[in-house]
Protein backbone atom coordinates (compact mmCIF):
# COMPACT_ATOMS: atom_id res chain seq x y z
CA UNK A 1 0.00 0.00 0.00
CA UNK A 2 1.16 3.40 -1.09
CA UNK A 3 2.08 6.57 1.14
CA UNK A 4 -1.19 8.74 2.38
CA UNK A 5 -0.85 12.01 0.92
CA UNK A 6 -2.75 15.17 2.43
CA UNK A 7 -4.37 15.76 -0.98
CA UNK A 8 -5.70 12.61 -1.13
CA UNK A 9 -9.41 12.25 -1.54
CA UNK A 10 -11.71 11.17 1.56
CA UNK A 11 -14.39 8.43 1.09
CA UNK A 12 -16.79 10.83 1.15
CA UNK A 13 -15.06 13.49 -1.24
CA UNK A 14 -14.84 10.09 -3.03
CA UNK A 15 -18.12 9.25 -3.29
CA UNK A 16 -19.71 12.87 -4.39
CA UNK A 17 -17.33 12.68 -7.35
CA UNK A 18 -16.99 8.43 -8.56
CA UNK A 19 -20.60 8.71 -10.46
CA UNK A 20 -18.57 11.67 -12.78
CA UNK A 21 -16.00 7.90 -13.77
CA UNK A 22 -19.14 5.96 -14.13
CA UNK A 23 -19.38 6.42 -18.18
CA UNK A 24 -15.49 5.50 -18.43
CA UNK A 25 -14.57 2.39 -19.37
CA UNK A 26 -12.07 0.17 -17.10
CA UNK A 27 -8.89 0.95 -16.95
CA UNK A 28 -5.69 -0.57 -15.46
CA UNK A 29 -5.66 2.46 -13.10
CA UNK A 30 -7.79 2.88 -10.07
CA UNK A 31 -9.70 5.75 -10.69
CA UNK A 32 -9.50 7.32 -7.29
CA UNK A 33 -5.62 7.06 -7.49
CA UNK A 34 -5.60 8.91 -10.50
CA UNK A 35 -7.63 11.00 -9.00
CA UNK A 36 -5.42 11.74 -5.96
CA UNK A 37 -2.34 12.00 -8.58
CA UNK A 38 -4.07 14.89 -10.35
CA UNK A 39 -4.40 16.46 -7.28
CA UNK A 40 -0.99 16.00 -5.65
CA UNK A 41 0.23 17.35 -9.36
CA UNK A 42 -1.95 20.46 -8.98
CA UNK A 43 -0.49 20.67 -5.45
CA UNK A 44 3.33 20.54 -6.80
CA UNK A 45 2.18 23.12 -9.38
CA UNK A 46 1.11 25.97 -7.07
CA UNK A 47 3.65 25.07 -4.87
CA UNK A 48 6.26 26.24 -8.13
CA UNK A 49 4.37 29.33 -8.23
CA UNK A 50 1.51 28.31 -10.53
CA UNK A 51 -1.57 29.94 -10.28
CA UNK A 52 -4.22 26.75 -9.09
CA UNK A 53 -5.46 27.30 -12.57
CA UNK A 54 -2.31 27.16 -14.49
CA UNK A 55 -1.48 23.97 -12.35
CA UNK A 56 -4.19 21.87 -13.12
CA UNK A 57 -3.87 23.01 -16.54
CA UNK A 58 -0.40 21.14 -16.48
CA UNK A 59 -1.40 18.46 -14.91
CA UNK A 60 -4.43 17.43 -17.43
CA UNK A 61 -1.27 18.45 -19.84
CA UNK A 62 1.19 16.12 -18.25
CA UNK A 63 -1.43 12.87 -18.10
CA UNK A 64 -2.58 13.41 -21.89
CA UNK A 65 1.24 13.67 -22.71
CA UNK A 66 2.09 10.26 -20.21
CA UNK A 67 -1.08 8.59 -22.05
CA UNK A 68 -2.16 8.09 -18.57
CA UNK A 69 -6.38 8.58 -18.99
CA UNK A 70 -5.32 10.32 -22.24
CA UNK A 71 -9.35 9.28 -24.01
CA UNK A 72 -10.59 10.33 -21.38
CA UNK A 73 -9.21 13.62 -20.95
CA UNK A 74 -9.22 14.43 -24.59
CA UNK A 75 -12.55 14.81 -24.66
CA UNK A 76 -13.47 15.77 -20.67
CA UNK A 77 -10.30 18.23 -19.91
CA UNK A 78 -12.59 21.04 -19.03
CA UNK A 79 -15.31 18.94 -16.78
CA UNK A 80 -11.49 17.99 -14.95
CA UNK A 81 -10.47 21.53 -15.12
CA UNK A 82 -13.78 22.69 -13.77
CA UNK A 83 -13.46 20.04 -10.92
CA UNK A 84 -10.16 20.85 -9.73
CA UNK A 85 -9.44 24.48 -10.45
CA UNK A 86 -12.63 26.42 -9.72
CA UNK A 87 -14.83 27.77 -7.57
CA UNK A 88 -18.43 27.83 -7.83
CA UNK A 89 -19.69 31.50 -7.46
CA UNK A 90 -23.30 31.15 -8.11
CA UNK A 91 -23.54 34.97 -8.67
CA UNK A 92 -20.60 35.13 -11.43
CA UNK A 93 -22.67 32.32 -12.89
CA UNK A 94 -25.20 33.63 -13.34
CA UNK A 95 -24.33 36.86 -14.83
CA UNK A 96 -22.51 35.03 -17.21
CA UNK A 97 -25.10 33.24 -18.40
CA UNK A 98 -27.64 35.98 -18.54
CA UNK A 99 -25.24 38.09 -20.73
CA UNK A 100 -24.49 34.57 -23.36
CA UNK A 101 -28.12 33.93 -23.76
CA UNK A 102 -29.07 37.44 -24.64
CA UNK A 103 -26.20 37.45 -27.13
CA UNK A 104 -27.35 33.95 -28.34
CA UNK A 105 -31.25 35.35 -28.86
CA UNK A 106 -29.51 38.55 -31.05
CA UNK A 107 -27.70 36.56 -33.23
CA UNK A 108 -30.23 33.97 -33.55
CA UNK A 109 -32.44 36.95 -35.03
CA UNK A 110 -29.92 38.45 -37.53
Amino acid sequence: MRQKYETDLTDEQWDVIAPLFSHMRNCKWDKRELTNAGLYLVKIGVAKGLTQCEAVSDAVKFCISNEIMKGYLKYHSEEVFNMLALQWDKASFDDEFDDGFASGLLAGKK
